[in-house]
């Protein structure tokens, strides 16, 4: 879905692809995404109203809201947390607690699995993205209004910002409601491994539209949920260009504003150019493509520039000694195996990969696995190949150099890397 509004108005509105890939049914501006990400603008801005409304301050500590937290963060400031700059282990980065992520965890659970740990560096000395921080911040939410995170966010966020279909969960039951996709090796699509929200918390579990997001920007340029001392601060850099739940760049001599997001089986965009009162929405319900290649394109058109065509590929035209050294059937590694079924795959799925021919046919190159239909490999080199799929690159690797038969193929699709052997 990709969305762009100036000044409240829709000035572009597009569904591609479907929301829901077994029923071939197309999203609308009003369907339900995940906007992983996002959510931490949500979050910054509810700590920014507390702020306002005297129950914290953002120079407030960890420890002084969270008394329970282990001194090794307790010193931590919020300012350190809205920013990224607090030197929190990233606990998305555990994969023992990724590979968990489809169960329910509670908050003080989720601190658990990092509040201990070593800071990564001295707190303020440095930038690095940690979803920890946001975690953190929803667990003071939490303490400070009595409140779940959820409740409060409804409550003092959504409902007087009129964000009727934004919420914290996978909205169950809702209507015109997205499902999330992972690409598979030749640009087939499987559902998304069933996360739990509870995980990302207020670093990352709100589900919005496209519509509500672009109202999201136009209430952020207005009073009504914050005063203007407060929406400088969300975007006021304070160090490589993020400030509170946004990371803040220039184009064109105007400021943009922007946060994406990903997860399971969704990725997202949000662009925003406050002084023209501009926002780009791109949400997409399938990993493999990237939302900031889309919604830059979409602003160089709402800014009125020119996007030229992308050039073709310059292939190379391989010989038939070179192509006999790639032909072959490659049988797909157990490292690979297992990523399939972390991705969500089950073993019908995994077993239509479990190897792939590629062979030569009127002097193309075809690349089929088992059991399903070929797809035509465009070299790039002797050793690289686009394909006719979308973001799908194939890559042979040579034990003895290039004059000797591969060994094996790797093959990239939308950045989910396969591994077969020959």
């Amino acid at each position: 879905m990709v969305y762009v509004s100036a000044a409240g108005q829709a000035l572009y509105s597009q569904s591609f692809g479907a929301k829901d890939w077994e029923q071939g049914l197309p999203s609308t501006p009003q369907t339900s995404f995940r906007v992983g990400s996002i959510s931490k603008s949500f979050t910054a801005a509810a700590i920014l109203q507390l702020a306002e409304a005297g129950e914290l301050t953002v120079t407030d500590t960890i420890g002084e809201l969270l008394p329970e937290y282990p001194a090794v963060g307790a010193g931590i400031t919020l300012h350190q947390l809205l920013s990224h700059t607090a030197g929190l282990f990233n606990y998305t980065d555990d994969p023992e607690l990724l590979a968990r992520r489809d169960q329910p965890i509670t908050p003080s659970e989720l601190l658990a699995t990092f509040w201990e740990l070593p800071l990564e560096f001295e707190p303020g000395t440095q930038f690095r993205y940690s979803n920890s921080g946001y975690v953190v911040l929803g667990a003071i939410i939490e303490r400070v209004t009595g409140q779940t995170y959820a409740e409060y966010m409804q409550q003092a966020i959504f409902e007087p910002a009129g964000l009727d279909r934004t919420t914290v969960g996978d909205a169950d039951g809702w209507p015109d409601r997205a499902s999330g996709y992972v690409p598979d090796a030749l640009g087939g699509r499987s559902p998304a491994f069933p996360i739990d929200m509870s995980f990302p918390f207020a670093a990352g579990a709100i589900r919005s539209t496209a519509v509500d997001l672009a109202r999201w920007h136009s209430v952020l340029g207005t009073d009504l949920l914050l005063n203007a001392q407060s929406r400088d601060l969300l975007t006021t850099p304070v160090l490589d260009g993020y400030a509170y739940g946004w990371f803040i760049t220039e184009r064109d001599g105007l400021e943009v504003v922007e946060h994406g997001g990903g997860i399971d089986g969704f990725l997202s965009d949000l662009v925003r150019v406050p002084e023209l009162d501009l926002a780009v929405v791109v949400l997409l319900n399938s990993e493999g493509v990237s939302p900031a290649t889309i919604s830059s394109a979409a602003l160089s058109c709402a800014l009125g520039e020119d996007i030229p065509p992308e050039p073709p590929p310059q292939l190379l035209e391989l010989d038939a000694d070179q192509q006999e050294r790639i032909v072959g059937t490659y049988d797909i590694t157990e490292e690979t195996r297992q990523l399939l079924a972390s991705l969500g795959l089950d073993e019908v799925a995994i077993a239509a990969l479990a190897s792939v021919d590629v062979y030569s046919s009127s002097g193309l190159l075809l690349l089929e696995p088992v059991g399903q239909g070929a797809t035509r490999l465009l070299p790039l080199s002797p050793s690289e190949f686009a394909s006719t799929i979308d973001d799908t690159m194939a890559t042979f690797s040579f034990a003895d150099g290039e004059e000797r038969p591969a060994t094996s193929l790797t093959i990239d699709q939308g950045g989910v890397i396969l591994v077969f052997e020959r």
